[in-house]
């Protein structure tokens, strides 16, 4: 007798989008050290193909599945937070543009790994407005933490009452 099995079906993708290079970190592990003071960025004609093909991926995967797909635009770097207000803006008006309900329906949503070591009041308005998920990278690189907007390590939690899942980066330099 034959034994058919069946896969459970992929329902998530993660694109994993490299803004920039640009970090305000020099970490001794960090694999893109000599390239962290680079500050070329994507270009909006970039993140209008990526978002369209996304766009069509996300519509196929979802017909090919038959129920609900979810996917996930995580902005990495260098530290994205170092990308001025404006290009952040921009780049969140082109995927409400193109990816419309999708985006609103909470089927692609945006997550940012971040070191929270440079965030204005401003982002973090724009973080809870977008509702951009954070993964923090709790990254020591010396000295005592002197950002109020740090993260506080006891509940990953900003002093605006915003939470986030954490995430430390083991090495022999990093204490917590």
């Amino acid at each position: 007798m034959a034994v058919t099995s069946r896969c459970t079906p992929l329902r998530t993708m993660n694109w994993v989008v490299k803004v920039s290079k640009l970090c305000n970190l020099r970490c001794r592990y960090c694999y893109e050290w000599n390239e962290l003071h680079r500050t070329e960025r994507m270009g909006l004609s970039e993140w209008r193909r990526l978002l369209g093909a996304i766009r069509l991926y996300h519509e196929r995967r979802t017909a090919e599945v038959g129920e609900p797909f979810t996917t996930t635009i995580i902005w990495h770097g260098g530290e994205p937070l170092m990308l001025p207000l404006s290009y952040l803006r921009s780049v969140l008006d082109l995927q409400h543009e193109i990816l419309g309900a999708l985006l609103e329906d909470g089927a692609v949503v945006n997550g940012m790994q971040t070191n929270l070591y440079r965030i204005t009041d401003e982002q973090i308005e724009l973080l809870k407005a977008e509702k951009i998920e954070l993964g923090v990278s709790c990254d020591v690189v010396g000295g005592p933490l002197s950002n109020a907007k740090k993260a506080r390590y006891s509940g990953c939690a900003l002093d605006s009452g915003t939470s986030f899942p954490a995430t430390r980066a083991i090495s022999s330099r990093t204490v917590l």
